[in-house]
């Protein structure tokens, strides 16, 4: 698989973090470019901060209404 078809199937999983992490790593030059182990504990942690990104701002539009958090999501 090609970096192409891994930047589209990351867009396609949604797995929004991963795919800016690793479109930033293809900018680099081949020097500066992680490690494999690197590279994928970098992925993991963008992805995590991705979605707790997402949660934050998600909590933050229920603030601005009248009604109570729903309990699950």
């Amino acid at each position: 698989m090609n970096t192409t078809q891994t930047l589209e199937q990351m867009k396609h999983l949604r797995l929004q973090g991963m795919y800016r992490a690793y479109s930033s790593q293809l900018e680099l030059p081949l020097d500066q470019q992680l490690e494999v182990p690197d590279l994928i504990a970098q992925l993991v942690q963008s992805e995590e901060l991705n979605r707790n990104n997402e949660k934050t701002a998600y909590y933050l539009i229920w603030q601005n209404y009248d009604c109570p958090l729903p309990l699950s999501k």
